[in-house]
Formats: C-alpha cells, structure tokens, sequence
C-alpha cells in the first residue's frame, strides 16, 4: 500500500509514526522487492500537510518543516519511505486544484511500483468484492451470508467453495478490506474502522464519566479484571450489536488481537482480563511486594529492539498469560501489571518469571526461594525468543533485536552488556556497581546452559 500521513501544516509529525511504518518495511539488508530502482524503501510514505490556509508565511512553513523532517530521521534508513511532500488546504480545495491533482498521480505513480500492482485474481472475487462493498453499512454479516454471495459470483456449488472462498477472504483482511480468521469465521467484519470504533470502546476513557461509579471500573483500572456487567456497559452504544452471537464474536476477535485475555489459572479461567487498562505503577512498588531475602535470583536477559511499538509487549504478556499460571497475592489479586507481569514456572511455587516492558526492550528475571544450586532456564528463554519471532511474522513487522544481560541485583534498565562481550572474557567491571568484577559464566550461564 502507498501510506498518507495527515498533519496539519503548522505542526510536526512525531518520529515515532515513522518508527511504526518502519516496522512494516523488510530487513534492511533486503535487496528484493521492498526496494525500488533509487533504493528508497517500501510502502511509500507521503507526507500530507493540511490547513495551509490558516498559516502566514507559508513557503517558509513548508521549508522549515522538510528540514525538521529531515533533521529528526537524519541517515537512518526509516527515510528511504519518505516521497514527496504535499500541503493543501482541506476547507478551500478549489485553491488548491493543481496541488491535489499532483497529489492524486504522486499516489497512482507510487502504487502502480508495489509487488502487488496488477495481480491476476479470478474474476469471480473482483465481482463478489463489490457484492461485499454493498454491504458495507451493515458493518458485519455472518459466513453463512458471505456463502450465499458467493454462490451469487459463480463460485463451484462443490466442496472447493469454502476453500475458495476462504482464499478470496484471506487476501482480503491481507490487503486490509475486511477482518476474517478462519478459527473466529461465525462473522466477517466488512469495515474495520467499526471494529476498531469497538476496540477503543475498551481502551479509551470516552466512557469514564458514565462508568464512573462503577465499582467494576476501579477493578478493571486496578486489577485489569473486566467484568459481564462492565462489557455490556461499554457495548451498549455500539451500533450492530443486538444479538448474544454478535458480542461473543467481538469478544473472541478481541482475544485473537490479544487486548483482552483469559488467564489459565484455576480460579479465573473463566475471566477476562485487559492488562493495557491497569493503571501504571513504578517497578520497584510492583516487585517489593513479592521480593523475598531468601530469593535467588538469576541475571537480567534482556532483548533490546532496534524499535519496539508499543503495543509488542502487550501480545508477549498475553502469551505467557495463557501459557504459565500467573502468582497470586494473598488477597486473590493476579500479579499482572501493565508492562509487567509474575509467573509459575513449578508447582511448588519456588521459581518465579519477571518479565517487564523497559524502553525499546523486554527483560526477564527468574526468582528462586530457598535455592542453592545454579538451574537453567534457557527454555524460559527460548519461549520468549519464539514468541517475539512468532509475532514478528503473524504481524508482518521489521523489528530486529541484541541479546544483552544485567547482573542480578541490578537495575535492569541501565548497563546492560551483550552477549559478544561476555563471551570474549571471563569477568567484567560492572558499571552500575563500580568496584565489582563479575563472572562472565555467572551471568549467561543459567540463560545459555541447555536444559537436561
């Protein structure tokens, strides 16, 4: 796709939405078809500046903006997405006819040099993709009816329809146009900006004032607990969404894009949780509630990303919430925080997993009571390393990681060292604490030793 991004003239676009389209380019180092003959990187971004009528000055507008541009991406290789750069005027267009025309063939020119300009499709999914199109303002229809569409655009009335039928689906939420997972497949979402107009019913305060005295907003906020009656509440202004079957569906869509999540603890297997909507609270408050003078504590083995978008941690968090048994504090309360979260790894409940969100990294500390001997867990480990690159392809996102370590005691977010460094001596002066030399071994080792 070719990507517009809006701002109004007489402000500056912040860096971090080119860190995010970034993250939708391939690896850098590709040669293939992300790249085109002038090595800029592909989608194509064109800058978009609105409300030029409302500023004085303007060309020094324009000026001072390209070199802010300029200045903030310096020689990283986010730039190569940049073209050309248009300002119009969206409350007099007529002022600006020229402008929007050349902003119009700029787009055209652009698209006809992604990969995928001109794919032969059967004709049969160009007809049924307008039978879609009409559909559009009911939002959402069930796979019964997209079957009837479909039986409607001449597709085999045989057992190779569904499968048909579910390819042309696929390529359509590839490409954007609707939302359809075959193991969620009972509705087919037609417009997304309506299910993301239901996401935000989730994740936006837009109902604070009404919910207000709720005590289950206060345990959502502390807790991330969401409660029956607290989602009827936040659905009940959704249009489309009268039936059982209809709120059971966008619940399940929300578990597949990991914003709401079931824990697989005993007691609250049934509940859902949305760890993004508990307040934030400091690290050190969170974890000296379950520290312990007779813990043993391994390193910090960290995964520091080149970028990290905000909302990757989120889907790490949830994995292991489905995966590992959450610790429990006296009063019944999960420990799973926002951006942190406690878990299980044995039954006893004698080893425990921190794992936290830092800046642009993940980091993992595993917490031994009463224990002397030196355990692996390189297979703690391997899960986080398969579930960031199990993530990195289901979301089709560029983002590259170093593996790097900070002792035990330490602050985890500071000082880390690679794992190269480590490698290539035996001890090393460690810079948070200033006169102590650690064991290089002491450090990687529980992290890299195999599991017997």
């Amino acid at each position: 796709m070719c990507l517009l991004i809006a701002t109004n003239a007489g402000t500056s676009p912040t860096i971090d939405v080119a860190d995010n389209i970034h993250c939708y380019s391939r690896d850098d180092t590709n040669t293939s078809i992300d790249y085109n003959e002038n090595n800029l990187l592909n989608p194509p971004v064109i800058i978009v500046g609105t409300g030029i009528d409302k500023i004085s000055a303007v060309e020094k507008k324009k000026k001072d903006f390209e070199h802010y541009v300029s200045k903030i991406l310096s020689s990283h290789a986010k730039r190569r997405h940049l073209r050309k750069s248009h300002f119009v005027s969206n409350t007099l267009p007529s002022d600006d006819k020229q402008e929007f025309k050349s902003l119009r063939e700029d787009i055209f020119r652009h698209a006809k040099t992604l990969p995928t300009w001109g794919d032969n499709l059967p004709t049969r999914w160009i007809v049924l993709e307008k039978e879609i199109n009409r559909k559009l303002p009911e939002h959402v229809i069930p796979y019964t009816d997209a079957e009837k569409l479909a039986m409607d655009c001449s597709f085999h009335d045989d057992s190779q329809m569904t499968l048909d039928l579910d390819s042309f689906l696929k390529f359509e939420h590839d490409i954007g146009n609707i939302i359809f997972f075959e193991d969620v497949r009972s509705f087919i979402v037609l417009d997304p900006t309506w299910l993301m107009d239901i996401f935000r019913c989730f994740v936006s305060h837009q109902y604070t004032n009404e919910s207000i005295g709720m005590p289950e907003w206060g345990e959502l906020e502390e807790t991330g607990k969401l409660s029956d009656k607290l989602i009827e509440k936040l659905l009940e202004k959704v249009p489309d969404l009268s039936t059982p079957e209809r709120k059971k569906f966008v619940l399940q869509i929300m578990e597949k894009f990991d914003i709401i999540v079931r824990p697989i603890n005993y007691e609250a297997r049934n509940d859902f949780y949305m760890p993004c909507m508990i307040k934030a609270e400091p690290f050190h408050n969170i974890i000296g509630r379950s520290e312990s003078e007779y813990d043993r504590r391994t390193s910090w083995f960290c995964l520091k990303f080149n970028f990290l978008p905000p909302s990757y941690f989120n889907h790490i968090l949830v994995s292991f919430v489905k995966r590992l048994e959450l610790l429990v504090e006296q009063n019944r309360r999960l420990r799973m925080y926002r951006n942190i979260g406690e878990f299980q790894l044995n039954t006893s409940g004698s080893q425990t997993l921190v794992i936290c969100l830092s800046k642009n990294a993940i980091v993992m500390q595993v917490r031994q009571l009463n224990c002397s001997e030196d355990i692996c867990f390189s297979d703690v480990k391997d899960i986080l390393i398969d579930l960031v690159n199990l993530i990195k392809q289901r979301y089709g996102i560029n983002i590259t990681y170093t593996i790097k370590f900070k002792c035990a005691d330490g602050i985890y977010n500071s000082c880390r060292i690679d794992l190269e460094t480590l490698m290539e001596t035996s001890e090393y002066r460690c810079k948070e604490h200033r006169n102590a030399m650690h064991s290089s071994k002491d450090i990687y080792s529980s992290w890299l030793t195999v599991c017997k």
